[in-house]
């Protein structure tokens, strides 16, 4: 700033003298000797420069900044310069006072009129003191300057501090941003999976909806069947009554008839004794022969219509006895379906109730997830258009930071990036030993470097850590793995044309053997997963219905439905395999005249195990 000052004040006082009339010798001798200082302090300014140069190399621009005030402010003019600025400037200055007074006193004390040439140095020159006031202008105005230059200084500094501000908060927005999308991601997946959680809930409720209208009809069926059998015993309970009526009425006539063939074999008696004195013995005893023929082949009727009657009355007593023994266990068998249907109407009714409370809750957490996610929808909008906000405030320091200088960290100098090409930064691979570098030979530590690539900052390092974790964090869409994108992928089955044929190759079948051990894991892992979950399955079962581990394993399901219910029979008594056995082994032990009833037995409970 001084050196700058004091131009303007040598092309001021340059300008002064040439605007007068005055000769042309006095015009071109201020000149030459301003040319004169303008070359030496010009010389003196740009060594110094270069020097300033060389030294802030490494500096960022702050430390530019407060190092060129400091310059500023110690600045020193050397004694050569300020001499020749006395020589040349100030003494023609005094020279000319002195010659202007010493001419009006002699124009005073000999009236003679001054010449023209005279006037116009005196008006052209004017006294010091103007001089000097110019120069505390000149001073004011650098002061001022200085006060501006600090001033934007200080503004720099502002600037900059709101700059690193803005990139702290620009590192937690992105931050928060990853946290977000991770978030969002986590309640998409369990979003997709409450909604599968709820397809099989519903279908589980569909398929017990199926099951108990099945029920209903097997119950209605069975209310049919247990109607009919009280009629068939009804009937059957009439018919015995009906033979009962008719073994009395046959009794009563036995009992008459053993009456009237007593009275007749005393009328008999009487008979051959009255025909012994009436007739001769021959025709008595041929008579008599005769009507005991008669007689016999009545008795022999009488006899054999007895024992009809007789084995009749056995028969229809047995066949009471056993419709007696049929609505006896028709009765207790009425009685425990009446159980059995109260207990699994009981349980399906339990269950009903258990899923409904289950499809309520999760009604309830869907309602819930919904809000969630329409929260998190709201949140995401927000963050997007902070990233979006974030992104044009990046693209705008993006844009200044090209324009801005920065100072590489290899070769120390200052570039821009509009300017930074692949050969702009010019570095050796050994340092200076000695005279020369070892790597290219080239002597003398300012020569040429022999490697050439880009220049890098520090800031330029930070953003390739960026980009670096970005990468790390990009999600592939074939594999579904973090760290590289689709076109990169290690297990693509297809070549790729930017690599060698033969690394393709034998990447390629790495990846089908790895393929094929994938789905090798894969089955294992289900097969066991499956395994897992259903052993937990028939756990929670068990707990729910209180079954033993023993009937657990003596369950056989496969190729069955309605396994539930299945296992509740189980615990039934007509619905097991030793009930069949059992049967059997009555029907040994019974008597052959109850082998109808066992049959409709047998037949009624086959039918009831296979609804």
């Amino acid at each position: 700033m001084i050196v700058g000052n004091r131009k303007d004040l040598l092309s001021s006082l340059s300008l002064s003298n040439i605007s007068n009339n005055t000769p042309k010798t006095l015009r071109l001798t201020p000149l030459f000797h301003q040319q004169n200082s303008e070359s030496t302090l010009r010389d003196t300014t740009v060594s110094r420069g270069r020097t300033s140069r060389a030294d802030l190399q490494g500096l960022s621009t702050t430390d530019r900044i407060s190092h060129r005030n400091s310059k500023s402010v110690n600045l020193q003019v050397s004694p050569d310069v300020a001499a020749e600025v006395v020589k040349k400037y100030i003494l023609p200055m005094f020279e000319i006072d002195a010659r202007n007074s010493k001419d009006s006193a002699r124009s005073k004390t000999f009236g003679i009129p001054r010449t023209e040439r005279s006037r116009q140095n005196s008006a052209f020159d004017g006294p010091v003191y103007a001089e000097l006031k110019l120069s505390e202008k000149l001073n004011q105005e650098i002061k001022s300057l200085r006060e501006e230059l600090e001033h934007q200084i200080q503004c720099v500094k502002r600037a900059e501090q709101e700059k690193e501000l803005i990139k702290n908060e620009f590192g937690h927005v992105k931050e928060a941003l990853f946290r977000s999308e991770a978030n969002y991601a986590a309640l998409n997946l369990e979003l997709i999976e409450i909604s599968k959680q709820l397809q099989e809930v519903e279908q589980c409720h569909s398929v017990l909806k199926e099951q108990a209208q099945q029920y209903q009809k097997q119950n209605s069926e069975l209310d049919t069947k247990a109607i009919e059998l009280g009629r068939q015993l009804h009937d059957e309970m009439a018919v015995n009554d009906k033979l009962k009526n008719i073994a009395l009425q046959l009794h009563h006539g036995n009992s008459l008839l053993v009456m009237q063939s007593e009275i007749m074999g005393e009328r008999l008696k009487g008979l051959f004794e009255s025909f012994e004195f009436l007739t001769k013995a021959q025709s008595t005893e041929a008579k008599l022969a005769e009507e005991y023929t008669i007689f016999s082949a009545w008795g022999k009727e009488i006899a054999n219509g007895y024992i009809s009657l007789y084995s009749e009355l056995r028969d229809v007593t047995i066949n009471r006895d056993e419709l007696f023994k049929d609505s006896v266990e028709l009765a207790e068998l009425k009685s425990e379906l009446q159980g059995q249907r109260d207990k699994i109407y009981k349980s399906f009714k339990d269950r009903v109730s258990y899923l409904e409370q289950e499809l309520s809750k999760t009604q309830e957490e869907s309602v819930t997830i919904k809000q969630e996610f329409s929260t998190l929808e709201k949140k995401f909008a927000d963050i997007s258009n902070e990233y979006n906000r974030m992104r044009q405030r990046l693209k705008q320091f993006k844009f200044q930071s090209e324009l801005e200088e920065k100072f590489c960290k290899n070769c120390q100098k200052p570039y821009i990036e509009s300017e930074n090409f692949n050969w702009s930064c010019k570095t050796h691979k050994s340092k200076f030993s000695g005279d020369l570098y070892w790597c290219c030979g080239r002597a003398g530590k300012d020569a040429p470097g022999c490697v050439s690539s880009k220049h890098i900052s520090k800031d330029d390092e930070e953003i390739e850590i960026v980009n670096e974790i970005s990468r790390l964090s990009n999600r592939c869409t074939s594999c579904r793995t973090l760290g590289h994108f689709a076109h990169e992928c290690p297990r693509d089955p297809n070549a790729r044309t930017k690599y060698e044929p033969k690394d393709e190759l034998e990447r390629i079948l790495d990846v089908a053997k790895n393929k094929k051990k994938s789905h090798v894991l894969e089955n294992d892992i289900q097969d066991r997963m499956m395994s897992l979950i259903k052993e937990n399955m028939l756990e929670r079962e068990a707990t729910d219905y209180e079954i033993t581990e023993e009937s657990l394993e003596n369950i056989d399901y496969a190729g069955r439905s309605f396994k539930d219910l299945l296992k509740i029979k189980k615990d039934l008594p007509f619905d097991s395999y030793v009930n069949r056995v059992s049967l059997e082994t009555e029907q040994l032990e019974e008597d052959k005249s109850l082998h109808r009833s066992l049959k409709t037995m047998k037949t009624f409970k086959r039918k009831s195990i296979d609804q």
